[in-house]
Order: structure tokens, then sequence, then C-alpha cells
């Protein structure tokens, strides 16, 4: 019996050990890819935390959730889109929206491997980063918008895959010589396959919530090609990939993702059974108004459907 107890007792401790090493591996991740105040981190125990990016990941995007639904309570559309980008881009201080900008300045320059890197380091924006900027943030700003009622959920699951993909390029690309892809390693196998299943349980859950088919999870799956090849070509151009090549496919991940999200939401099926029963609802009337002036565009589907 005493031997039993013993036993019992190592068993709980070593569970408390690994909620422990998850917890203070959530937290080495937050404090690097937020501006949440947990103390001081040490870059070489950030390898050990990959696999909780798109943890981070959904804190964000449900902060940025909470912030866009009172600012829809509070004032007319879209001022909760605005808010969206504004808080998300807040709470991670610009990191990747930084290493968007140098990305762009480096590998558009046309320049040696050495003169790119040279560029991506300087603090100054160039035109290409000003310009990568502008059409990130807008294609981000218009995607919410068209997403309608379903904005919360592009809101919510950019940043979890952008946090992905991130973690994709450190796992399957070599870093370069010097920075903080090469002091921070690439995770292990186990690492990535928890990530990924995370991101894919995620993705799912959110998908139900918002009525969507579980057999639509293959959609956000189309980000993964783009990302590698963006990878693939900074590997060719300077060697390698470093912090700002990681933030760059982040937030390009994020725009295929809200881009998917549109293609998604384009299928009329989606509201065919809706339509039907709203227009059942209504069939005995002498005439009907519709009223299209917050309309942002849809399907011509839908359109035939509630001419027939």
């Amino acid at each position: 019996m005493p031997q039993r107890n013993g036993n019992l007792r190592r068993s709980c401790r070593g569970k408390r050990d690994i909620v422990k090493r998850i917890l203070q591996d959530f937290k080495l991740s937050m404090g690097f890819l937020t501006l949440i105040p947990i103390g001081d981190i040490g870059k070489a125990d950030l390898g050990r935390s990959l696999y909780t990016f798109p943890f981070v990941g959904l804190l964000i995007g449900a902060v940025t959730v909470a912030a866009g639904l009172a600012c829809q309570f509070l004032f007319i559309d879209p001022v909760h889109i605005v808010v969206v980008l504004i808080v998300s881009a807040s709470l991670t201080g610009g990191l990747h929206l930084d290493g968007l900008a140098d990305t762009f300045d480096g590998l558009c320059s046309w320049r040696s491997s050495e003169e790119k890197l040279k560029i991506m380091k300087d603090s100054r924006v160039g035109v290409m980063g000003v310009l990568a900027l502008v059409f990130v943030l807008l294609m981000k700003l218009t995607c919410l918008i068209a997403l309608g009622d379903h904005w919360w959920l592009g809101a919510l699951l950019a940043p979890v895959w952008g946090r992905w993909a991130a973690f994709y390029c450190l796992h399957f690309f070599p870093p370069v010589e010097s920075g903080l892809a090469s002091q921070t390693g690439k995770g292990s196998r186990t690492q990535f396959i928890i990530a990924s299943l995370a991101v894919l349980v995620f993705t799912g859950a959110a998908f139900w919530f918002g009525g969507i088919s579980i057999s639509k999870l293959f959609l956000p799956l189309a980000i993964v090609l783009p990302l590698h090849l963006f990878a693939r070509k900074a590997k060719r151009s300077i060697g390698g990939i470093n912090g700002d090549i990681c933030g760059a496919a982040s937030e390009l991940s994020e725009v295929a993702l809200l881009m998917t999200l549109c293609f998604q939401f384009m299928d009329h099926e989606l509201g065919e059974d809706t339509l039907a029963a709203a227009m059942n609802f209504v069939h005995n009337t002498d005439a009907l108004i519709i009223d299209l002036r917050q309309n942002t565009g849809g399907s011509p589907h839908m359109v035939a459907l509630i001419a027939s």
C-alpha cells in the first residue's frame, strides 16, 4: 500500500511538472510575440516553446475579437474592423509588420545576399517596405469587411495561422548564420506536429461555431504552398531565413487565410437554406423591398436564387 501511494504521488508530481513546463513555454512565446510584460526571456530558451506559437496567436485573436465586438456595439460599421487591426498591431508591437517591411526592402533590392541582409538590418524603411505594409493592411481591412458578420472568424484565426507559419519557416528552412532564427533553432518534429494539430483543432472549432461544415477545413491548408514558396525564395536570396522572414511569412499567411475565408463565404450553398426559409416566410406578400445600402457584394448564384 505505501508503495502504491508513492507511485501515485510521483504520477501526480509528473503531471504537474508537465503542466508547469507547458505554461512556462507559453509564457516564453507570449513574452516574445507580444508586448504583454512577463519579465526577461532568453533567446536560447525560445526554441523549446515554438509549439506554443499558435496558442499565443489564439490569445491575440481572442483579444482582437473582443475589442472588435465592443466597438461594433458602440460604433457604426466598419469602425470595429479598423479597431481590430489597431489592437492586433498594438499587442505585438508591430513585430511582424516590421519584419514584413524589412523583408521586402531586402528581397526586392536585386543586390547580393550580403547587401540584402544589411538592408534588412537597417532600421530605415524603403519604398518597397512601405508598399508591402500598405498592401497587406489594405488586404486585411478589405477581407475582414468582405466577411460581413463572420469578420470575427478571420480576426480569430488569422493570428493563429500566422504564428504557425513562422514556426513552419523555422522548422523546414535553415537559418542565416547570424540572427534570431539561428539562435532559436527549428524545434522538434513532435513540437511541429503538436502545433499543426492545435491549429487544425482551433480552426475546426471556429468553423463549427460559425456554422461552417468541418469538411471545408481543407481550404485554409491552401496557404501552405505559397508559404513554402515564399520561404524557399528567401532562402535562395539570402541563404536562409531570419526573424524578418518569419515575420513577413506570418503577415502574408494571415492575408492568405483571410482570402481563403472570403472564398469560402462566396459559396452560395451556405445561404441557400436560410434564403429559402426567408422567402417562404414572405411568399404571401404583395411586394418586397430589399435594402442593399450596406450590401458589400456576394455570389451571382444568390442573386439568381432570389430572383427565381
